[in-house]
């Protein structure tokens, strides 16, 4: 549904002033009716003008139809317009009842108590655990027993389950049922000192047993205007009250990381459009997304042949690079660990980097140093490991929010999936070359240096004919 109501009269407003002032808005009744339309009649001057409009979002602008103008219903110099609304097109509330998902930790707002409580916890519950010793000791490589890939599965999800209790039992769930409800931007610096007052004035006013006419009174009345007047200023302004409490951070602050999110999260618009790709409503958009995705990521879809050619393109029987096949220990699997991205966003199994990391809980380290020395040896990647999260992102905010052409995939892929990746990386990263010309995807490079070199070239020939 629309975020604004812009009401007014519009003629002497430049358009593109009005699209940007709005934001992502359209002019619906330029579409719907003809040029010569009017709905002022200035009966002074025998004038007529065009200065009543319908300004609304993208999707209910696709869910107007049979827009009129009443000229035969005359209430004042201005005429009326009627329009009717397809409701199908417009969202509606989903009533499917979800399944109940692990609760997201927000690493940032966890006590070192709760962190060594989770440590503990986790290590109790990892050495509850077993490796299954016939597929730990199979130096079959790329085996295809499914004894085996069940007992990597199983080892994976029992992992991961152990992280999850672990995380469950030692850490309070920091949800935002109530957070930011009382936050009042401005409220210590003009708010505060007046609310004390006028508490204090009221509770003589009570203990006096709330007399009508005296100066305690009369105090208490004003005390409580004067706060109720402060809070209705403090609430119309609150985004300069916030926008002064970025500007008043320590200069040391404003090069964190976290700084630079608050005034991310100020300018970001929290509006969502209800109707992409033709879908309406939260879960029809999801389910376009879904099938979407799948239609264009695919790998059923290749060219090149179905799952079966890509699986036996890359047996690894045989050795091509003439490497012996790599191994992963304790001390690789901690400096990878390290090298982990913190603070993100939860996985697609709600298990974060800050999950992995403790360097005295060896346990941790041990299993997935075998779970990988297993997936590596059969070829096999437990399918839960596997699961990613596609977000779709805005390329171009000012245009066309509604066109599937405008977003961009990103899979947010699972910590663990994410490890074994880097792991593979550094062991084949030496064998791994590229050339002098390439610049993007490249550590230590950017595509400025390719424009930069493209520009010394043009000028150095330039100069020399």
């Amino acid at each position: 549904m629309p975020k604004y109501l812009f009401c007014g009269g519009l003629q002497r407003w430049n358009h593109k002033y009005i699209w940007w002032f709005v934001g992502r808005l359209l002019y619906s009744d330029y579409a719907l009716l003809p040029q010569d339309t009017f709905t002022y009649v200035s009966d002074a001057h025998n004038t007529t003008s065009w200065i009543d409009h319908f300004v609304s979002s993208f999707s209910v602008h696709q869910a107007m139809f049979n827009m009129d103008v009443l000229t035969k219903c005359i209430i004042s110099d201005h005429r009326a317009v009627a329009v009717s609304i397809q409701c199908s097109h417009l969202p509606e509330f989903d009533d499917e009842v979800m399944e109940p998902q692990p609760s997201r930790i927000d690493w940032l707002k966890v006590t070192a108590q709760e962190r060594e409580d989770y440590y503990h916890e986790r290590k109790n519950l990892l050495d509850q655990l077993q490796v299954p010793i016939e597929v730990r000791h199979c130096q079959n490589f790329n085996c295809k027993d499914e004894k085996h890939l069940e007992e990597i599965e199983n080892l994976y999800a029992e992992l991961i389950n152990a992280l999850l209790a672990a995380a469950s039992s030692a850490i309070k769930p920091t949800g935002k049922k109530n957070e930011g409800k009382f936050n009042i931007p401005g409220w210590n610096s003009e708010v505060k000192s007046k609310h004390q007052i006028a508490k204090a004035a009221f509770r003589l006013w009570v203990n006096c047993n709330r007399p009508k006419t005296d100066d305690i009174y009369r105090n208490m009345t004003k005390t409580k205007k004067d706060f109720k007047y402060s809070l209705r200023q403090c609430r119309k302004n609150a985004e300069m009250h916030k926008a002064n409490g970025l500007a008043a951070a320590p200069q040391a602050d404003k090069t964190k990381k976290s700084f630079w999110q608050k005034v991310n999260n100020k300018n970001r618009s929290p509006s969502l459009p209800t109707l992409v790709g033709g879908a309406n409503g939260g879960s029809e958009i999801v389910k376009m997304w879904k099938d979407y995705f799948k239609r264009i990521l695919s790998s059923e879809n290749s060219a090149n042949g179905s799952a079966e050619s890509v699986e036996h393109s890359i047996d690894c029987k045989e050795n091509y690079l003439g490497l012996e096949m790599p191994v992963c220990s304790f001390v690789s699997l901690a400096s990878l660990l390290q090298k982990l991205p913190l603070n993100k966003t939860p996985e697609p199994d709600c298990i974060s980097a800050e999950n992995l990391l403790y360097e005295e809980d060896e346990s941790l380290r041990f299993f997935l140093s075998e779970l990988f020395n297993m997936c590596i040896v059969h070829g096999y990647m437990p399918n839960s490991c596997l699961n990613t999260t596609i977000v779709p992102i805005c390329k171009n905010k000012n245009g066309n929010i509604s066109d599937t052409s405008n977003y961009r995939p990103v899979a947010v892929a699972t910590v663990v999936s994410k490890l074994l990746e880097n792991f593979i990386l550094f062991n084949i990263s030496p064998f791994l070359g590229t050339t002098d010309n390439q610049f993007g995807f490249k550590a230590g490079h950017s595509t400025d240096q390719c424009t930069f070199l493209l520009k010394q070239t043009a000028s150095y020939f330039v100069t020399h004919g």
